[in-house]
């Protein structure tokens, strides 16, 4: 299996801090390794001011918020 696209939900929710680092940490070195794209939920706004190029923010199955990082 390679795909070009990886879609999660929230890989790290249930991580402690330093281990939900490592994690993400490892995906985004992955993905800009291998140019692959990441789609993730994620719920902390540090990870996605941290790691992404694109925030979308949902509330009640809507956007209301886009803005590239």
């Amino acid at each position: 299996m390679n795909p070009e696209v990886y879609l999660l939900d929230e890989p790290s929710s249930a991580l402690d801090k330093e281990t939900e680092g490592i994690v993400i940490s490892t995906l985004y070195t992955h993905v800009k390794e291998t140019n692959k794209t990441l789609i993730m939920v994620s719920h902390s706004t540090e990870v996605a001011d941290d790691y992404s190029d694109c925030i979308i923010k949902m509330e009640n199955g809507s956007v209301i918020d886009m803005k590239e990082v």
